[in-house]
C-alpha cells in the first residue's frame, strides 16, 4: 500500500476511501470564498474557546477559582517552583498586569508561594502549596470530563490535524506580536 507523507493511503487505493480521513483542499487559493471560510472559522474558533473556557468555569466552580486562576495555578503545577509569572502569563496569553493580580488572588488564598529567581533577581518563581495540591486532582479531573465532552467521538487523526494547524496559528500569532514589538523599538 502506498502511503502520501500525511501517513493516509491515496484515494482509490486500499483503505484510500476511509470516511475517517481527513480531507485536505488539492488546491489552496486565496478566493472570496477562501477568505469567507477563513473568518467563519476564525469566528467558530473564538466561540468554541470561549463556550470550552465557560464550561469549564462552570464544572470548576465549586473550588472556588476563576477561569484565570485555576489555569495560572495548573500551569504553575506543572512547573513548580522554576516557572515565573511572566511565563505563566505568556502561557495563558495574558499581559503580565493580569497575572501579578492573578497570582496576588492565588497567594492570598493560600494556593501559590512566591520566591525570588535565583536567576534574574527581578522575577518571582512560583510554586504551589499543599492546599492547591489538594485541589488540583479536582481540577485534572473536571479539566479531563469537560475535554471529552466537547471532543466526543472526533477521529484523534482529526484532532492532530487540528493540533497541528491551532500550532501554527498560535506561531503566527506570536510572529506577529514580536514583530510588532520589533517594529516599535
Amino acid at each position: 500500500m502506498t502511503k502520501q507523507r500525511s501517513g493516509w493511503p491515496r484515494p482509490g487505493r486500499a483503505g484510500g476511501n476511509d470516511p475517517d480521513r481527513p480531507r485536505l483542499p488539492r488546491v489552496l487559493e486565496s478566493s472570496e470564498k477562501d477568505i469567507q471560510a477563513q473568518r467563519e472559522f476564525a469566528w467558530r474558533l473564538i466561540a468554541l474557546a470561549r463556550r470550552w473556557t465557560a464550561r469549564l468555569d462552570e464544572r470548576l466552580a465549586e473550588n472556588g477559582l476563576t477561569s484565570a486562576r485555576w489555569q495560572a495555578l495548573f500551569w504553575i503545577s506543572e512547573q513548580d517552583g522554576t516557572v515565573t509569572q511572566q511565563q505563566i502569563a505568556d502561557r495563558i496569553g495574558v499581559a503580565s498586569s493580569t497575572m501579578v493580580r492573578t497570582i496576588d488572588g492565588l497567594e492570598q488564598h493560600g494556593l501559590v508561594k512566591r520566591a525570588g529567581s535565583k536567576e534574574d533577581k527581578r522575577a518571582n518563581t512560583l510554586s504551589i502549596t499543599p492546599a492547591a495540591a489538594a485541589i488540583l486532582d479536582d481540577i485534572r479531573e473536571g479539566a479531563d470530563a469537560v475535554r471529552k465532552e466537547v471532543l466526543g467521538e472526533i477521529h484523534p487523526a482529526e484532532i492532530a490535524m487540528c493540533d497541528m494547524v491551532t500550532e501554527k496559528m498560535l506561531t503566527n500569532l506570536l510572529a506577529a506580536k514580536n514583530g510588532a514589538k520589533d517594529a516599535g523599538d
